[in-house]
């Protein structure tokens, strides 16, 4: 515990050079308070990722971290059923270990396991913290898209005329014998509200890759 608490009080330090390197060119870009919404939006996720750059590392660290020790653990667990992986044929198969071995074996899993639990409390406190900062970075990027995608010239154009407005041209070819022509067809301009459905991960596959200790990327 004290090794790992060192270990990420020394990549803070780290984190705050970091900080001071970065902090006048962040103070430039608070300037552009002219822009659009959108800017903004994107701005803010830009500069989530930059204050928590330490957080993912934190959270890399952690991850394989914890990984290698399920790993591990999951080997060592082998030994004592007789088994071990085959990396050729991909498959777990019967394997004679001696005594040394099993001695061995035994000793390092119960070192393992009992160091385990600190193990995975930095894992669960940094994947944690890596999910939150993922969800608002998905909620600014999501928030970006449905900005760009409303129609605000259709919507003012249909209240302003009480028309429809034209949106894209469509083009068919009709060929009849060696003369060759173009139908043209004008189409309404669309007022959808909102974009299409995006796509999530399967929350099965997400949390099949938390418990096994995979890096969660941005959704």
């Amino acid at each position: 515990n004290n090794a790992l608490g060192r270990f990420f009080l020394y990549h803070i330090s780290l984190w705050k050079t970091y900080v001071g390197v970065v902090d006048p060119w962040v103070g430039a870009l608070f300037s552009l308070w002219p822009g659009s919404l959108t800017l903004h939006l994107a701005l803010a996720s830009d500069l989530l990722a930059l204050a928590t750059v330490h957080m993912y590392c934190f959270y890399g660290y952690a991850c394989r971290l914890y990984q290698g020790w399920v790993r591990a653990l999951g080997a060592l667990w082998r030994l004592f059923r007789g088994r071990k992986w085959n990396p050729l044929r991909r498959r777990i198969d019967s394997h004679r270990y001696d005594v040394d071995q099993m001695f061995m074996g035994t000793l390092m899993f119960g070192v393992l396991f009992f160091l385990f639990p600190t193990v995975a409390v930095y894992y669960i406190v940094f994947t944690a913290l890596r999910l939150v900062i993922l969800c608002v970075q998905g909620l600014l990027s999501r928030a970006v898209l449905v900005w760009d995608s409303l129609p605000f010239y259709t919507l003012v154009a249909r209240t302003a005329t009480g028309r429809p407005v034209v949106g894209d041209v469509r083009f068919d070819a009709l060929s009849s014998g060696p003369e060759f022509a173009l139908y043209m067809q004008v189409t309404s301009g669309s007022v959808d509200l909102l974009p299409e459905p995006l796509g999530f991960p399967s929350w099965k596959d997400l949390l099949a890759d938390l418990l096994v200790g995979r890096i969660v990327y941005p959704l």
